[in-house]
């Protein structure tokens, strides 16, 4: 899918949600504040590597894991 095509504000704040609910159910395993950060600091679609945070965000928060 050509998601850096499709990525715009709307996107952008719905993967900063789901990422601050995962921070939220904590864990010392992922620097979620750095993930926000990193994020935030990007107008454009931030790459790869947050696919993989994205979706340890929704596991988190789905089944209160805590990473």
């Amino acid at each position: 899918a050509p998601i850096d095509i499709w990525y715009d504000a709307d996107f952008k704040n719905l993967f900063l949600k789901i990422i601050r609910e995962a921070k939220e159910v904590g864990g010392t395993y992922i620097a979620w504040d750095e993930v926000l950060k990193r994020v935030e600091a990007k107008e454009a679609w931030p790459g790869k590597w947050v696919h993989l945070y994205l979706s340890l965000a929704i596991l988190s928060k789905k089944y209160k894991l805590r990473l």
